[in-house]
């Protein structure tokens, strides 16, 4: 049986995965515009999957985190 998923939590769900989302596009443009040399200093590591791995996990869950933060201060405006 499944079980409809609860609003407040579908809400908070949606918003983080909005964050993500920008997150990583926004670690992406970084990396693929070469901002201050970020991408070359990526490419150019010992081990760059790790380092890229770090970037887009730190900017998933920074953005992940303040969009949904932004949702719920936002929420009783709705």
């Amino acid at each position: 049986m499944i079980q409809k998923i609860p609003p407040l939590i579908r809400f908070l769900a949606v918003h983080a995965i909005l964050g993500v989302v920008i997150g990583f596009a926004l670690a992406g443009a970084l990396i693929a515009f070469d901002v201050a040399g970020l991408g070359t200093l990526i490419a150019q590591a010992k081990n760059p999957v790790t380092a890229g791995m770090l970037l887009f996990f730190g900017f998933a869950v920074t953005f992940g985190s303040a969009v949904m933060g932004g949702a719920i201060l936002m929420y009783g405006e709705r």
